[in-house]
């Protein structure tokens, strides 16, 4: 199969459909805002800014997704529909991302602590 040739899919976009996508991007426009400002307010901290500029990119995705998905949805443009996918695309790859970092970041400070506290009872004998 070569994939470089694209099938086409159909379906049909009702009244209720439309408005029922318009909803979806409008939520994702204001999921896409509120992640792009708790990504900024994460970048204050130096080691935090790790996962916060990725948690950021993620919510400006997210933001991209919603609008493709509005204009989608009123023009009702294929281009759009695949303008949506790809930005979901970017927006599920950064959020992995982030919560990979966060995991491992979570991961580094449990390790430091842990040491820290058994040096602090070594040396309280």
């Amino acid at each position: 199969m070569d994939y470089r040739e694209g099938n086409t899919i159909s379906f049909k976009l009702t009244e209720i459909l439309e408005k029922k996508l318009r909803f979806i991007a409008l939520m994702q426009q204001i999921s896409g805002v509120l992640l792009v400002i708790s990504g900024v307010i994460t970048c204050i901290g130096i080691f935090s800014a790790i996962f916060g500029i990725p948690m950021a990119i993620s919510g400006y995705k997210m933001f991209q997704t919603g609008s493709s998905l509005n204009i989608a949805s009123r023009t009702q443009s294929g281009e759009e529909m695949v303008a949506t996918f790809e930005n979901m695309h970017g927006y599920w790859k950064f959020t992995i991302i982030t919560f990979i970092l966060s995991v491992l970041f979570y991961l580094v400070f449990l390790m430091f602590g842990i040491s820290a506290g058994i040096m602090a009872a070594k040396g309280l004998h």
